[in-house]
Parts: C-alpha cells; structure tokens; sequence
C-alpha cells in the first residue's frame, strides 16, 4: 500500500470496498481495519461504516478542491462527516446497539449531557455519532501516518 497523500489513501481504500460496502480487501487494510473495529468481531456495519467514511471524505475534498487536505482539515470535518453517517432511523438505531450491547457505552460520558427529557433515541444516535467520530479520527490518523513519498 502506497499513497503520497491522505486523499489519494482514501481513493485506495474506498476502491477496495465492495458496492455494497460490506467487503473490503481485508489483507490490504487488515491493521486499519482491526484498529475500526475496536475489538469488535467483524461486522457489516464497521465495514459499512468504513467504506462510507472514505467516501465522504473525498466529497468533502472534492466540495473545496482548492484545500491542501492534510489531517487537520479532515479531522476538522470528522464531526460533520459523522452527523452525517449517524442513523435517523429509531429502529435501525435500537438494532445497531442490540447488535453489540457494548456500543451503549460511551467512551466519554462526561461530555455527553442529557437533561431528563431526552429519549433514549437521542443517545443511541449520539452514541453511535461518537463511535463514527472515533473511527473517523483513527482512519485520518492511521492514513497519515502511512504516508509514503
């Protein structure tokens, strides 16, 4: 695996995910892959995930095509980006953290407050933007730190 910038490591990686997002060149990207994972067993939805994540990235580069992007202007996307992938649907919400009952725990529940109106939805859906986040930050650290020239 080559690649001289982070955008041209999520063209690699986006173009090694099937259509559907579910299967991915996995010996290719196997560190980044696992690191996405975050000791979960594989799954559809990290996978998933990860083809999305690479291909709004590039949409983001591709709306300011002007931009040097490094790391930091990916990361300063990341949250957006995860708003974005974070489900609005309330049962593909409750399936996501049925799938694996972990994901209801937040890495940081110190940031996140709730006041006592807020439906259980409304955390799901921030759990589930947090754990975007994360992989966001991890995928533009792993692919910057991977450069090659």
């Amino acid at each position: 695996m080559t690649y001289s910038t982070i955008t041209a490591g999520l063209q690699q990686l986006a173009a090694s995910f099937s259509p559907d997002g579910r299967k991915c060149n996995v010996e290719r990207w196997q560190d980044l892959i696992r690191v996405l994972h975050d000791e979960e067993l594989p799954n559809d939805w990290r996978f998933e995930t990860t083809c999305a994540l690479a291909h709004s990235f590039l949409e983001c580069a591709e709306e300011a095509p002007d931009t040097t992007w490094t790391a930091i202007e990916f990361q300063d996307v990341a949250g957006e980006v995860a708003d974005r992938l974070a489900d609005v649907y309330n049962s593909r919400l409750l399936s996501w953290v049925a799938e694996v009952p972990s994901r209801a725990e937040f890495t940081d529940p110190d940031h996140w407050s709730f006041d006592d109106a807020a439906d259980i939805i409304e955390r799901v859906r921030a759990r589930q933007y947090e754990v975007i986040e994360e992989m966001a930050w991890h995928m533009i650290s792993y692919l910057d730190e991977n450069i090659t020239e």
